[in-house]
């Protein structure tokens, strides 16, 4: 028999077992490490994972990448596998802006003295007003980028 064949056979009797509840995704996953080796290494979990993924059967892709990562290690789906699988990560490329709340309380209190200009503030100091952005910005020069300076129309 071809080894495509067994590849498949061995698939379609796991699935089957695991679609009607006779197998756990920890038997699932075992079963498929143990016949990798002999029926196509990484292509059976790679068969196994779309199958899952076709399933919406995410516990078991990731019990399968986990799997099959620990027996190919270098095999170049299965890392993306996981990459694709790991849960994103929120990651602040910005500063904290630690004078954000002094900076809209000044502005509360004293927009009206500054309608319709651009102010720069640090916390609640106000360091320059004119009446545009790019005016105020060159007035500042670089302490217009520091990271506690707020900058608003009022």
């Amino acid at each position: 028999m071809p080894a495509e064949m067994v590849r498949q056979t061995v698939l379609d009797t796991a699935w089957n077992l695991i679609k009607n509840h006779q197998l756990s995704v920890a038997s699932f996953v075992e079963m498929i490490a143990l016949n990798a080796s002999t029926n196509g290494g990484p292509t059976l979990y790679q068969t196994a994972i779309k199958l899952a993924f076709q399933d919406e059967a995410f516990e078991l892709i990731q019990g399968l990448i986990t799997s099959g990562l620990a027996q190919y290690p270098d095999d170049g789906w299965l890392q993306r596998a996981k990459r694709v699988m790991t849960p994103p990560k929120v990651i602040s490329t910005s500063p904290t802006r630690p004078n954000f709340a002094a900076a809209w309380a000044w502005v509360r209190e004293h927009g009206l003295e500054y309608h319709n200009k651009w102010v720069a503030l640090r916390g609640a100091e106000l360091i320059g007003t004119a009446d545009s952005y790019d005016s105020l910005v060159a007035t500042l020069g670089e302490v217009a980028n520091h990271y506690d300076i707020e900058i608003a129309l009022v």
